[in-house]
């Protein structure tokens, strides 16, 4: 019998809805604050897991930024691939660290694609950290002719 962890290793670890807060800075923008949902969603049937994240100002009073895509394993290793309504298509590969207590999936991307009309990003970089029913995560990032470095940190616990 098939089980989750069979078609999907550690990632089966990220299934479930997952809120809290972030901290986003950036040399080309003010430092700010932010609450997240993200959601990582089994299909049951193929090695991939679906991704949906929303993040809002402080009292979700409006929408700050959205990304979509899938998390896919292949008996061995994990890819990613982001869709941001900004213009961005990420690829990425992951290595993979076993935890006592969980599972740290180190994303970078292979590719970034823009359309014509995006702000420019070359390189993004993302840790998870899943231990239980904690998921903490950093994203680094090279954009607009910047070098890789801190753009995001967030903390969120599993709500479902």
């Amino acid at each position: 019998m098939d089980t989750s962890y069979d078609r999907l290793g550690p990632l089966s670890l990220l299934v479930g809805t997952w809120t809290g807060d972030g901290r986003g800075a950036y040399p080309t923008v003010a430092g700010f604050d932010y609450v997240e949902e993200a959601s990582f969603a089994d299909g049951g049937v193929k090695p991939f897991i679906t991704y949906r994240q929303t993040t809002w100002s402080p009292g979700k009073e409006r929408v700050m930024h959205v990304e979509s895509g899938y998390l896919r394993w292949s008996g061995s290793e994990a890819e990613m691939v982001v869709v941001h309504p900004t213009g961005i298509v990420e690829a990425s590969r992951c290595d993979l660290h076993l935890l006592p207590d969980g599972v740290e999936l180190r994303f970078r991307s292979t590719s970034v694609s823009m359309t014509p009309t995006a702000k420019r990003v070359d390189d993004v970089a993302r840790r998870l950290r899943v231990r239980g029913d904690l998921l903490e995560y950093e994203v680094e990032m090279a954009a607009v002719g910047l070098a890789l470095q801190p753009h995001l940190v967030a903390t969120l616990r599993r709500s479902t």
